[in-house]
């Protein structure tokens, strides 16, 4: 299962690459078919190893350049490493957002008495580009932390949002309390960020 959902996952981004969104839609609904059969997999395992793949991978890359001096690569290289960087710092601040939303910081119910619930505001000091109070399945009011600080929402482009919103699987984002659903909630169409940080 692993293996079909990794070949669907590849042509999908290569699908992306050539601006073909029509088609890799097609290819990602399959995809998101077959994994909602089993959402969670718990292959923590192949995680581990794939991190210690990685961790050799740029540990030979680090001997290659050196700590110190300039030089030249080739292009292809450089875009290379800048897109694996981007990724695997993306999954992490996902399961660092995952992990939050699983642990959510209990807070005293005095500080976040009168605190507007479900309107997300932005954070520019961060830890994320929004924020937003609900009150959790205890009846606690949390802060939920949601968006990338360093990524533009490009939530204009259909092809884009459909893709976006297929990958996070936001036909069903799971409950208030989570960071993917006031994400999948930025991504809808009809409204703009602003709207959607002004309630409406």
């Amino acid at each position: 299962m692993r293996n079909e959902l990794d070949t669907f996952k590849k042509f999908a981004n290569k699908l992306d690459d050539l601006h073909l969104f029509e088609e890799a839609d097609i290819v990602t609904e399959a995809m998101t078919k077959i994994a909602s059969d089993s959402e969670y997999d718990h292959e923590l395992g192949m995680v581990r190893n794939e991190m210690q793949t990685a961790k050799r991978a740029i540990e030979d890359i680090m001997n290659a350049v050196g700590n110190k001096g300039e030089g030249n690569l080739m292009a292809w290289v450089q875009s290379k490493i800048t897109n694996a960087v981007q990724m695997l710092k993306g999954v992490a601040d996902y399961m660092a957002s995952e992990k939050e939303m699983e642990e959510p910081k209990m807070t005293t119910a005095s500080k976040n008495e009168g605190k507007k619930l479900n309107k997300p505001f932005r954070t520019p000091g961060g830890p994320k580009k929004f924020s937003v109070y609900v009150k959790n399945e205890n009846g606690n009011v949390v802060k939920v932390n949601f968006g990338d600080p360093g990524l533009s929402i490009k939530r204009d482009d259909p092809g884009r949002r459909k893709n976006f919103r297929a990958r996070h699987n936001c036909d069903s984002p799971g409950p208030r309390t989570k960071a993917r659903y006031w994400s999948c909630k930025n991504w809808e169409a009809g409204k703009s960020v602003t709207d959607i940080l002004k309630g409406k």
